[in-house]
């Protein structure tokens, strides 16, 4: 939380709430010889600032067997998604809508550890802030989720074109260095569509993000694809 300028002992209450959940539900890998937990947050906590940071380093988590592109595999990113969004910004934590106070029997209220749909508890969630019913949360967070996944769908076309295309340009004797760009823009593009999509969350947590990641993941298949058609242009690689 240092390196995003939150040490956890300086934070307030409704920040701590939510670092305690951002533990787990957060993007990670493991560094150095002694495979240490690290967030990838020294230039910022957005898509573009992880990718730059692995990018210094020349981390990747695995080599994609076709296009053999130096790949980066997102986690859970729910922080990073929730930080982006409407509800982070204003301090609206994970408790807030997971782990709602309820009432029991006998009238004590106690905070409800059973972790859901925040529309399970509609009353004691998304209503102590929201003048709409629920129908109409449901709504919206349903056309925002389909939005979402009708992207995610073209995006993921884009990709596996780029992956095959790019075996057919080294079977047919591209160079290192005519595929490092293209291998460099397929590793941007799959990330960005990793990061969006591992947050599971993110219609809700941070829709515009999603769609916004999503289109860039699109834009840079697209670059990719460009290069590897000009690639089979110039040298006549493959038909």
């Amino acid at each position: 939380m240092e390196a995003i300028g939150k040490p956890f002992d300086k934070a307030g209450r409704f920040d701590q709430q939510s670092m305690v959940c951002g533990q787990c539900h957060v993007e990670y890998y493991f560094e150095g010889k002694n495979k240490a937990v690290k967030f990838p947050w020294d230039e910022g906590m957005k898509v573009e600032n992880m990718e730059k940071y692995y990018d210094a380093i020349a981390f990747s988590d695995w080599t994609n067997s076709l296009s053999k592109t130096p790949m980066l595999k997102a986690q859970h990113p729910e922080y990073e998604t929730w930080s982006a969004g409407i509800h982070g910004k204003n301090n609206v934590t994970c408790i807030d809508c997971h782990m709602p106070k309820v009432q029991n029997a006998e009238g004590k209220l106690y905070t409800d550890h059973k972790i859901g749909n925040p529309f399970d508890n509609f009353a004691q969630t998304c209503a102590n802030c929201h003048t709409q019913d629920k129908a109409t949360l449901q709504n919206v967070v349903a056309e925002r989720k389909q939005a979402i996944h009708d992207l995610k769908i073209k995006v993921e076309d884009q990709l596996v074109h780029a992956h095959f295309e790019a075996k057919a340009a080294w079977d047919a004797g591209a160079t290192d260095a005519e595929m490092k760009p293209i291998l460099n823009d397929i590793r941007h593009a799959q990330w960005r569509w990793d990061l969006a999509i591992a947050s599971h969350g993110i219609h809700m947590h941070a829709p515009e993000e999603g769609l916004r990641m999503l289109g860039s993941a699109m834009d840079k298949a697209a670059d990719a694809r460009t290069k590897l058609a000009r690639t089979a242009g110039n040298q006549r690689h493959y038909p």
